[in-house]
């Protein structure tokens, strides 16, 4: 519809809104880009502004977002127009029967009404996977706005199927109330063309597409509705222009501020005050910092929907976050999420955490995905109070099934007991490979298991039991290489003959093990222990099957 099939391009609404604001205007530069792709769902037109357009630097998107197909999943298919009707369309002499005529007229207005009127609905339930779609790539355009500096818009243009008794209101109602929501200024370009009869402003028959008529009402409607000088910083009717330094307010009778405010500099905000008091749209950036936020006030107090980005300066990776959600008077509440990413050994991971606020702290239930490579991992459990609580599992995506590779719980917001890691494997079991034992407040490591905590051969030690005494945990004389051929501790046995090697994979049994849970582990693990300062224990060299390891008891040396 942006696009402007069947009309040239000065004839589209967006050149025809450029024509409007620069009479409206007149000495200021307005430029309208139309960045429209025909046949595309807004996923698509997110990703092609990412790569094409972005580059531009806008002060304003203004997302033409077709009702129709902007929430459908690229892969569906197009309702308009049955196949027969596209081979009458590549014989133009077939559409001289009166036959065809009377079938391909009024075949478009029957099939195509009903299949609009079966499908539309679909596309704005809550588990659609174009809707999931179609709220991820908002999030990603309103975090790049915030970024870059930009403000984010939509016009709502309705599917050219009757204006006056429209079909499809309470949809764009509902998609109105969700854009205002989530602090997205929603303009429906249906309230311009409610006298219009759709049908006789069609490009062709067989194509629903608005005329130019249609297109420059729809921009006459854009150009009068939206608050155009207050985005580009024009002060009210009432208020006059005050400029100090690098500060930019209205001010009202009273000299309070009222309308728009800017501050320029390494730190940059545009805001709206009413009665001298923080009130409506507010953008903040400051690029030394790495650090921008937007969203609304509400006298004085951060309110409604708003994100908030961010840079961790300590991290090597670079990481950047961007957090979206909703304020009530300053206080996070209800669904909020962190998209983070940053460059691990040249490639990008991406993290998404998604959940719930209370009283300004993360409560309920959180999921944390993550996404490395071709690999996808997810983390499951419960905050209370701002901390990690109970039990949290850790999936990884195998071949399009989860997989549970760790599992744990959490105490105020820190490991607490036994944290279990696994290996999928490619027969759809999973391998035991690394257990820890974490105590006290600080989650202090007390001892591991697996054959990632190898160490030296001379450092594997023994969990201390209740019959252990304080000798038993003194460093004892080892073979410490078990395929050497070298007595290494004198004793007169060498490598498998000696009793210290009687667990060591070179010489013990290296079969499979039961594991955890009912699946399979393969191998054995070396065992070791640590104390209070967490220092290893050095003791006699010990290896434990998985089934062995989970029979350790977890407690501090």
């Amino acid at each position: 519809m942006t696009f402007g099939k069947g009309v040239s391009e000065r004839e589209t609404w967006p050149d025809v809104l450029e024509e409007r604001l620069a009479e409206r205007f007149p000495g200021r530069c307005v430029e309208v880009l139309n960045t429209g792709i025909p046949n595309t769902n807004f996923h698509i037109q997110w990703l092609h502004f990412r790569a094409r357009w972005r580059q531009f630097q806008p002060d304003l998107v203004l997302v033409g977002f077709f009702v129709y197909n902007d929430t459908q999943e690229q892969e569906a298919d197009e309702l308009y127009f049955p196949a027969w009707m596209s081979f009458v369309d590549a014989n133009p002499a077939l559409k001289r029967s009166a036959i065809i005529q009377r079938l391909y007229y009024g075949a478009f207005g029957r099939i195509g009404e009903q299949l609009v009127y079966q499908e539309i609905p679909r596309y704005f339930e809550p588990d659609y996977p174009g809707w999931i779609q179609f709220e991820e790539s908002l999030s990603r355009l309103r975090a790049a706005g915030v970024q870059d500096d930009f403000r984010v818009a939509f016009a709502l243009v309705p599917v050219p199927m009757g204006y006056g008794d429209y079909p499809f209101e309470d949809h764009h109602r509902r998609l109105a109330e969700y854009l205002e929501g989530e602090g997205v200024p929603t303009i429906d370009l249906l309230d311009g063309l409610r006298d219009v009869v759709a049908a006789d402003h069609w490009v062709h028959p067989s194509d629903g597409h608005p005329d130019p008529f249609v297109h420059e009402r729809m921009a006459d409607h854009l150009a009068s509705a939206a608050p155009w000088a207050r985005w580009m910083g024009d002060c009210d009717s009432g208020t006059e222009q005050q400029a100090s330094g690098a500060e930019r307010a209205c001010l009202d009778s009273e000299g309070l501020r009222k309308g728009a405010y800017e501050l320029v500099g390494p730190r940059r905000v545009q805001a709206t005050y009413e009665a001298g008091v923080l009130h409506g749209y507010y953008r903040e950036s400051n690029e030394s910092a790495g650090s921008a936020a937007s969203g609304a006030y509400v006298d004085g107090q951060r309110a409604g929907a708003w994100i908030v980005l961010g840079r961790d300066d300590e991290d090597a990776g670079a990481a950047r976050w961007a957090d979206l959600g909703r304020y009530e008077r300053d206080v996070r509440v209800g669904p909020w999420r962190r998209l983070a990413s940053r460059m691990v050994d040249g490639q990008l991971e991406e993290r998404e955490e998604r959940g719930s606020y209370s009283d300004g702290h993360r409560e309920g239930a959180w999921v944390e995905t993550v996404s490395l490579r071709s690999r996808e991992s997810r983390s499951r459990g419960h905050y209370e109070r701002g901390d990690k609580s109970g039990l949290w599992t850790t999936e990884e995506d195998v071949h399009g099934q989860w997989v549970t590779i760790a599992e744990g719980e959490f105490e105020a917001g820190v490991p607490a007991g036994v944290w279990r890691h696994w290996t999928p494997l490619p027969d759809g079991r999973r391998s035991l490979v690394r257990m820890s034992c974490h105590v006290g407040a600080e989650a202090r490591v007390a001892w591991t298991w697996g054959e990632e905590d190898e160490g030296e051969q001379d450092e594997d030690l023994i969990p201390p039991g209740d019959d252990d005494s304080a000798a038993e945990q003194v460093v004892t004389d080892l073979e410490t290489d078990c395929s050497d051929g070298v007595d290494d501790d004198e004793d007169g046995k060498t490598d498998c003959e000696d009793e210290d090697c009687e667990a060591d994979p070179h010489c013990g049994p290296t079969g499979a093990e039961g594991g955890a849970g009912g699946d399979d582990a393969v191998g054995m693990g070396r065992l070791r222990t640590f104390d209070a300062e967490g220092q290893p224990v050095r003791s006699k060299k010990r290896f434990l099957t998985p089934s062995e390891a989970e029979e350790l008891p977890c407690a501090s040396p």
